[in-house]
C-alpha cells in the first residue's frame, strides 16, 4: 500500500496517477480500477508485470498522515472473511497499537459479506498496516513465505505475544509461528 497524502505534497494524485500510468502500462495488470472508493478520493490496485500486488491511495482528508509504504493483509482463500477478528486480535496483542479507519464492504461482492472488511488500516507496536478481505474468489492464503518480526525485549514478552495471537509452533529451527488466520510471525530478542 502507498499513501499519496496531499498534506504533504500538493501534486499528491499527479504523482499517484502517474505511478498508476507507468505501472498498467509496462504490463501490469489493474486489480481495482482507478478512481474513487469509499475510503479514498483515488485508489487503485496494480499487479505489476513481475505479480507484486500495488495498492496507491490517496490519503483522506480526515485522517491522520500515515507512512508512505504500509504493509497489506489481503484475506483470501481459507482466511476469507476474517480480516474484521484478526485485526481485532492483534490490536490486542501488541501495546501502542489503534484502530484508523474500518470500512465493510456493505455489500455482498464475491466471496465478500456485507459485514467483511472493504479496507482497513490498523497501528500496532507504531507499524502501520492495511487489511481487507478479498472480493474476488482466490485460492491463495498466507505462507510462511512472508513472516512479521517483532523485536521483543524479554522471552517472556515474546511469550506473552505468542499466548495473544494464539499461536502454533511452525518450525523449532526458524522459530516461526502461525496464528489462526494463517499469518506467519517471528519474535525476535533484541541484543545487549
Amino acid at each position: 500500500m502507498l499513501y499519496f497524502d496531499p498534506t504533504e505534497d500538493a501534486h499528491a494524485q499527479t504523482a499517484l496517477r502517474e505511478l498508476w500510468e507507468k505501472l498498467v502500462h509496462a504490463g501490469g495488470i489493474e486489480l481495482m480500477p482507478l478512481g474513487e472508493y469509499p475510503f479514498s478520493p483515488l485508489y487503485a490496485w496494480v499487479e505489476d508485470q513481475f505479480g507484486v500486488s500495488w495498492q496507491l491511495l490517496i490519503t483522506p482528508a480526515d485522517t491522520a498522515p500515515r507512512p508512505f509504504v504500509v504493509p497489506s493483509f489481503l484475506f483470501g482463500g481459507p482466511a476469507q472473511n476474517k480480516a474484521k477478528p484478526a485485526i481485532e486480535k492483534y490490536l490486542g496483542a501488541f501495546e501502542g497499537s489503534s484502530l484508523g479507519n474500518l470500512v465493510p464492504w456493505g455489500q455482498t461482492m464475491g466471496p465478500a459479506t456485507q459485514d467483511s472488511v472493504l479496507f482497513a488500516d490498523f497501528k500496532l507496536a507504531d507499524q502501520w498496516f492495511t487489511a481487507m478481505d478479498s472480493g474476488a474468489e482466490t485460492e491463495f492464503t498466507f505462507t510462511p513465505g512472508v513472516s512479521l518480526c517483532v523485536n521483543c525485549q524479554s522471552h517472556e514478552e515474546a511469550t506473552r505475544i505468542h499466548q495473544a495471537l494464539d499461536t502454533h509452533v511452525l518450525s523449532d529451527q526458524s522459530g516461526s509461528i502461525v496464528d489462526e488466520f494463517g499469518v506467519t510471525w517471528r519474535t525476535l530478542l533484541a541484543m545487549d
